[in-house]
């Protein structure tokens, strides 16, 4: 499996610098979750913003779960979660079954941006 420029350039932008340990990962190959993940419906897809909004809270757990060392199992949840969000609008995949299966309230919950470090970012 390869992964396209975009995923390339967004791994690269959440700080994931050593991806060939997940490029293995047959969850994380689009034919799975787009499968797994699709929406019948074509009337309940996401709106843009709601899209927008997905993609850029999926990117930013990302990026605190590979600041704060984040096991491979917890890697992988987050980033099938972010692979479907990405996707979500172009092939009408369902982000909220995607999250409750990946557990993705709880990685934000362990991984919650401190108080502190909310502070030193002003």
């Amino acid at each position: 499996m390869s992964y396209s420029w975009w995923d390339m350039f967004m791994f690269d932008a959440i700080g994931l610098k050593d991806l060939e340990k997940y490029k293995t990962e047959p969850s994380l190959d689009p034919a799975v979750y787009r499968a797994k993940y699709s929406l019948s419906d074509i009337e309940k897809t996401i709106s843009y913003e709601r899209h927008r909004l997905l993609t850029g809270n999926a990117m930013s757990l990302l990026r605190r779960m590979a600041k704060y060392g984040a096991t491979d199992e917890e890697m992988l949840r987050a980033l099938e979660y972010f692979l479907v969000c990405v996707d979500a609008m172009k092939h009408h995949l369902d982000c909220a079954m995607c999250a409750v299966v990946n557990d993705i309230s709880g990685l934000r919950r362990k991984y919650a941006r401190r108080s502190s470090e909310a502070k030193e970012e002003r």
